[in-house]
């Protein structure tokens, strides 16, 4: 809507906040995801010692879905496909997925595009990473593929 000297209306507060934040988080994405990924492959999941990462693993002793997903992700970003795929295969989806929400961040129509994804899709996105992820863990546990107990 114009007003009567033609000039557009302002955008209100509200917006500019919305964007202010939206900015913020896509420049978290472009700058955080390259960090944690130096910083994971740098952490070397070969070596021994040092507390457990998993708190459901330190209290009970039994693996949880997410257990040597940081381990495989270490392996994984240094090169050892092998090794990531014997430590937790979802590694692979999520380094991927990681990678493709990156890639489309770094392109202004990306940009556009995650600032109002539609909910049905993030929600399907987060629903099948967590079937999967639990599918893969009962997987695990029921063939030995990773201990019950510690």
């Amino acid at each position: 809507m114009a007003h009567a000297h033609g000039d557009a209306v302002p955008a209100a507060a509200g917006d500019t906040r919305a964007t202010a934040r939206r900015d913020r988080r896509l420049l978290a994405l472009l700058i955080g995801a390259p960090l944690a990924a130096i910083a994971v492959a740098a952490w070397d999941p070969d070596r021994t010692g040092g507390p457990p990462l998993c708190p459901v693993r330190a209290c009970t002793g039994i693996a949880c879905p997410g257990c040597g997903l940081t381990r495989a992700t270490g392996a994984l970003l240094r090169g050892r496909l092998g090794d990531a795929l014997h430590i937790h295969p979802f590694a692979v989806a999520l380094v991927a997925q990681v990678a493709l929400l990156w890639a489309v961040a770094c392109t202004s129509a990306g940009r556009r595009a995650l600032a109002r994804p539609p909910a049905y899709a993030t929600a399907a996105v987060a629903a099948l990473n967590a079937g999967a992820l639990v599918a893969l863990w009962v997987t695990r546990l029921s063939t030995g593929w990773i201990d019950v107990v510690s």
